[in-house]
């Protein structure tokens, strides 16, 4: 008699089959790893919010250009954080191998890598006013764009730098140092940007430009107060992580890049529709693009949940699957998206039912305010109908990162954003009457896809990993 192929465990009562007791077990520590990450987040959007909200007070013109300069620094800065990322999956396999000097030397080829990138987003970055006067922008705007790129320019290192020890605290899951460093920059964060965007005393107003050398003096802070941290913290220094730091490691090194470009790539992906989103509203109109910064604005803080969440389920994942607990790993993932779409339901429902409280902060009393306030109520309705699938792609691909699994849900981003968003977002945005709306509309849509696709991909890949366990093979 043929002996039956065995089955992987059937997981019933959801959707996928996942059977909720492990996800509910998993909630909590996976809750508590999260929550120093989501307060962090917070407070790093609300270094941003500030400069917004101090901008605004400004003009609409500023707030525009501001947006502008945005556009293209931040998906040069994700690219770099994305490599950074890599730092999780490589030190959580590490640790379950009780490898610690490969936690140390995954940290510190994490530390190398920002270096040449630095290097060379410095070309873009400083002469980002004729890129932006050849895509049509208007001169003016672009060269106060320019002047925030190059203000943030001296900063971008410590970004990085800063990006790669909150990895390697997340993958240990000591978060807090990250919470405390990011709390005490957000109030130096204002009070350097009032000084400089407004001027007091001998300090002139810079505008614009007081906002980028703010910024950078705080990512600086940050940057330099976790690495001291780093060294001097007992949790920390069994790991000695800038120990013979110019000892290169290029086995690691190529490891960190070869976990990290696609994640960066991915990270650029969605970032970079969101700046060509708003180089579409340039095109429609000043009012249109500062509503949208302020819609995008808004939308962020909310992201700031779901996407620490989705770093505590890299490391929850990471960890449980280099021990061969596959359970245990599929309910971290699953369980991060539960908690994701939670949060961002309630967000929704306060973007449908307070929208023109949570924008009118971010406007001045000028002429052109109402129509900004107008044109953000409405796309802030739009915003709303995508947040629970924008929860559930960012932490479905920080789960699969924990998997290591970085390269496919590169390409599933890429058709998301770039095979769906922008064709509608060009299509209703710039030839039909929706204008602004029907940039929205394709956000929504490449989002909504990149979510199907993500969760399926973890679906999958965690149940081809369940069957090999059940049956014995590695």
């Amino acid at each position: 008699m043929q002996a039956s192929r065995p089955r992987p465990p059937q997981f019933s009562g959801t959707p996928f089959g996942v059977r909720l007791e492990p996800v509910w077990r998993e909630c909590p520590p996976l809750a508590r790893l999260a929550m120093p990450l989501v307060l962090a987040m917070l407070g790093g959007i609300a270094i941003n919010t500030t400069d917004m909200l101090m901008l605004g007070r400004v003009g609409p013109e500023a707030l525009a250009a501001v947006s502008l300069a945005l556009s293209l620094f931040h998906p040069l800065m994700l690219l770099g954080v994305g490599i950074g990322l890599a730092v999780t999956p490589l030190v959580t396999e590490a640790l379950s191998a009780y490898r610690s000097r490969q936690v140390r030397r995954s940290v510190r080829q994490g530390i190398w890598a920002a270096i040449p990138f630095t290097l060379l987003s410095v070309p873009p970055l400083w002469f980002s006013g004729t890129v932006f006067v050849w895509i049509g922008q208007n001169e003016d705007l672009a060269l106060a764009a320019q002047s925030y790129t190059r203000g943030v320019l001296p900063g971008l290192f410590f970004i990085l730098l800063l990006n790669v020890l909150r990895s390697y605290m997340t993958a240990v899951e000591r978060t807090r140092a990250v919470l405390v460093v990011t709390l005490l920059a957000v109030p130096l964060n204002a009070i350097l940007n009032y000084f400089l965007i407004f001027g007091a005393g001998f300090i002139p107003p810079l505008g614009v430009w007081g906002a980028a050398i703010g910024s950078t003096l705080t990512n600086t802070a940050m940057g330099a107060g976790l690495a001291w941290h780093c060294v001097r913290a007992r949790p920390f220094r069994r790991h000695a992580i800038f120990a013979r730091f110019w000892r290169p490691d290029w086995t690691t090194f190529i490891a960190v890049h070869r976990l990290g470009i696609p994640i960066g790539v991915m990270i650029v992906l969605e970032v970079a529709v969101f700046g060509a989103s708003a180089q579409i509203m340039g095109l429609i109109g000043v009012f249109e693009l500062a509503a949208h910064q302020v819609t995008i604005q808004l939308a962020a803080i909310t992201f700031m949940v779901p996407l620490g969440i989705g770093q505590a389920a890299t490391a929850r994942v990471g960890l449980a699957a280099g021990r061969g607990d596959m359970e245990r790993a599929t309910a971290a993932g699953w369980a991060a998206m539960a908690l994701a779409t939670v949060f961002m339901g309630g967000a929704a429902l306060a973007f449908w039912l307070i929208p023109e409280s949570l924008v009118r902060p971010f406007l001045d009393d000028s002429g052109g305010a109402e129509a900004v306030l107008s044109l953000a109520v409405t796309y802030l309705a739009f915003a709303a109908g995508f947040q629970i699938v924008d929860g559930i792609q960012v932490t479905a691909a920080h789960a699969l990162r924990g998997l290591q699994d970085t390269r496919i849900p590169m390409w599933i981003a890429a058709f998301g954003y770039w095979g769906v968003t922008m064709p509608v977002a060009i299509w209703l945005g710039l030839h039909s009457s929706l204008e602004g709306r029907g940039v929205w509309l394709g956000l929504a849509g490449g989002l909504a896809t990149c979510a199907v696709m993500l969760t399926w991909r973890f679906y999958r890949l965690t149940s081809k990993a369940a069957a090999r366990v059940h049956a014995g093979r590695p």
